[in-house]
């Protein structure tokens, strides 16, 4: 389960937020966006996987999923607290019936915990004693980084999935 923390959306504004989700079956799954909470007359809650509106994952394969949330002007503003689902249904002949990973409520301004796979707080957590900025300002790109981070004095601590949640959150 993950919980996602957004800044404060008001009405008429959007934001969003990334996680990632790893096919931990041994079956390839088909992805797609399940239900969510948000009410219809609040706003709109979209999952793109890798930028499709499904993705394929083979067994141990990564994809970054990307919700927008867009409030409607005639919201009332405050906290909005909402879950939603991801479908992984199994591809093959005789398909079992879908499960659904469901995150827990987010809330868009009280602090949450965030996902153990976000880029930025994985870098905050292993990176910034040497990089106190906070930012890294690199030429690198984010394939170049991929093979970068996990040879690199903390980056040798961290798993694949992580560092690529810190490839893209320096190189998006």
């Amino acid at each position: 389960m993950t919980q996602v923390s957004l800044p404060e959306v008001e009405p008429g504004e959007e934001s969003t937020f990334t996680v990632y989700v790893k096919n931990t079956s041994t079956v390839t799954e088909t992805l797609t966006a399940g239900p969510n909470s948000v009410p219809p007359q609040v706003g709109t809650l979209t999952l793109k996987f890798d930028g499709q509106a499904s993705k394929t994952l083979a067994p141990g394969a990564i994809t970054r999923v990307v919700g927008t949330l867009t409030v409607l002007q005639a919201a009332e503003s405050g906290p909005l607290n909402f879950s939603f689902s991801i479908n992984a249904v199994q591809v093959t002949s005789g398909a079992s019936p879908p499960t659904q990973t469901t995150a827990p409520p987010s809330t868009t301004n009280a602090p949450t915990t965030t996902p153990v796979l976000n880029g930025q707080q994985i870098f905050a957590q292993n990176c910034i004693t040497c990089h106190s900025s906070g930012t890294v300002n690199t030429n690198r790109s984010q394939a170049e980084l991929l093979s970068f981070i996990p040879g690199h004095r903390a980056g040798t601590t961290l798993s694949s999935a992580q560092a690529l949640a810190v490839a893209t959150y320096l190189k998006p």
